[in-house]
């Protein structure tokens, strides 16, 4: 099959919206969506994130936003290594940025900030029996915002450095670099991957969690191209999926 290299420079801007990833099916169902078509929205009723969760965000003062990927052609089993580059993007383009160079990941695909959560991304994968078609690539990320329903948990570029952004304008940024970045992981380079390890928080650390509601210590040693994160326990090698296991509280602060 042949694989798409084109990028539509599109991107539709909502004033309110349900979700940005549901409106984006929409219009891939309708035909309105190509490869790198974009939707931000200055406020979602019904944000969400990781299994459900919802994303909690003040009107006009964050990124809401949503890509479309036309994946035909591409190996299912790569989901996690397009996860992988999607996360690199983000923390680079914010790297780059004075006042975020310690932004980090924490697994599997939250932005944080000294234990504070930052923003997170939420890929929707559209499948056909066995190929892959269409990735929705949202994301998330608090930009001017200044209050949250828990102070201990939610961070802004805002509050770290002191600026009020232009959300718009560093949107457009970021999906430039998601694309650039993209563009090796859509030739088939794993270097995304290698990419999120650097990123990762507590990289060859000590680091608390339950497994089995037992409480474990154990040195994480990095993420596979399975999605699936590394921890030694005692020496040896324990690999586990996303919710098999539960941090300590204290597990991501650095």
């Amino acid at each position: 099959m042949p694989i798409q290299t084109t990028w539509e420079d599109v991107l539709v801007e909502l004033d309110v919206v349900d979700s940005t990833n549901n409106y984006a099916i929409t219009c891939i169902s309708e035909g309105l969506a190509g490869h790198g078509w974009a939707v931000r929205a200055n406020y979602q009723t019904a944000g969400r994130g990781q299994l459900g969760h919802n994303w909690e965000s003040d009107k006009g003062k964050n990124i809401l936003c949503s890509m479309v990927l036309d994946m035909l052609g591409h190996d299912l089993q790569r989901q996690f290594v397009l996860n992988a580059c999607f996360c690199s993007a983000i923390i680079a383009t914010l790297r780059a940025m004075p006042g975020l160079e310690e932004v980090y990941i924490k697994w599997p695909n939250d932005i944080f900030y000294k234990g504070k959560k930052l923003g997170g991304i939420l890929i929707e994968n559209q499948i056909r029996g066995a190929i892959w078609t269409h990735a929705i690539l949202g994301f998330g990320l608090n930009v001017n915002q200044t209050h949250f329903q828990s102070t201990d948990t939610g961070h802004s570029i805002s509050e770290i450095t002191g600026q009020i952004m232009d959300v718009t304008a560093l949107t457009k940024h970021l999906l430039n670099n998601i694309k650039n970045h993209l563009q090796g992981f859509l030739s088939g380079s794993s270097e995304g991957l290698v990419l999120y390890n650097r990123f990762l928080g507590r990289q060859g650390e000590s680091i608390s969690f339950y497994w089995n509601n037992t409480l474990f210590r154990g040195i994480l040693q990095g993420v596979g191209d399975d999605g699936r994160i590394q921890l030694d326990i005692s020496g040896m090698p324990h690999f586990f999926k996303h919710k098999e296991i539960t941090w300590s509280e204290t597990a991501w602060v650095i």
